[in-house]
């Protein structure tokens, strides 16, 4: 494994961590004893960076993690997100940034992880507007004060928002989505961040699974599977598209998959990718990118290209 520094702080993190999203369930049906086997595995291969939120899976994935990390809590960075209300029945799902709301869903997660702290807390996906209160940014140097966590972050989608979190001079780490078929603002992101010695954590590098090479346009979703609605030919078809070239370039002995988790670590702004692993094998198929062939800099300009 390789190890990475986290922005302004004194962490080492694995490149490669473990997204915890598809071991809650969200993604259709998940053997408990299967997601906690994935943790395992991911650690004994040297991942030092779990990622999560209370969301996931109604607090599955949470649970998965306390159950199994016991004396290998010192280990692990763990990261988690607070901000999307499920404790109402049934669970709604409504967006919550309320700091005394917050506060009850941070302890909620550190009850579930057995913890007394999280490494680092995450909003999730708090608007432009509500991060110009400042709000949030108060409440995270208030947790951070007590001890609660370590570190204060955000999970967004845009530059614009990045912009906004940036200027409350309080977060350590920005979230964002970045992948070989969904690039968005991601090289602006990452510069941005670099230069405020903000640590940068690239979500869905797998691009939701689409990266994995299993699927095409008549791919089939269980209701329980958030795919299931997200996934029209609108959206499936230019990706597809996109996906049939990027597999002429890959090499005899390269996966799509090494391709796309070594497509955001080839930025040196990027402190972690934090791809999902549902099993012990997606873990270890994960993980093997490490030691792939890498990325060249003219096979980046073609990618970065498309």
């Amino acid at each position: 494994m390789l190890y990475r520094k986290f922005g302004k702080l004194d962490w080492k993190v694995s490149a490669i961590g473990l997204g915890t999203y598809a071991i809650g369930g969200n993604w259709g049906n998940q053997d408990q004893k299967v997601s906690e086997e994935a943790i395992l595995q991911a650690i004994d291969l040297g991942v030092n960076f779990l990622d999560t939120a209370d969301v996931y899976g109604y607090g599955k994935a949470e649970n998965y993690i306390g159950n199994v990390l016991g004396n290998r809590r010192s280990q692990v960075y763990i990261a988690s997100k607070g901000g999307r209300d499920f404790v109402s029945s049934p669970p709604q799902l409504f967006k919550n940034f309320d700091v005394d709301y917050l506060e009850r869903a941070l302890e909620a997660s550190l009850k579930r992880l057995k913890t007394d702290y999280l490494d680092l807390y995450q909003i999730h996906g708090p608007s432009i507007e509500i991060m110009e209160t400042g709000k949030i940014f108060g409440f995270l140097e208030k947790m951070k004060s007590k001890g609660k966590i370590r570190a204060a972050g955000v999970s967004l989608n845009n530059l614009e928002e990045v912009n906004t979190a940036l200027r409350s001079n309080v977060i350590d780490s920005v979230q964002y989505p970045f992948n070989l078929l969904e690039q968005g603002d991601g090289i602006s992101v990452f510069k941005k961040c670099s230069q405020n010695n903000v640590a940068v954590i690239v979500r869905e590098p797998l691009c939701q699974g689409l990266l994995t090479g299993k699927y095409s346009i008549d791919s089939k979703f269980t209701s329980e599977d958030h795919r299931s609605s997200k996934w029209t030919n609108e959206y499936l078809l230019p990706r597809l598209e996109k996906l049939s070239r990027i597999m002429e370039l890959k090499g005899k002995d390269q996966s799509i998959i090494d391709l796309a988790i070594q497509f955001p670590l080839a930025f040196s702004e990027v402190s972690v990718v934090i791809p999902g692993g549902r099993n012990k094998n997606q873990v270890i198929n994960n993980i093997n990118a490490i030691s792939s062939k890498q990325i060249d800099t003219t096979e980046l300009g073609f990618l970065l290209s498309l």
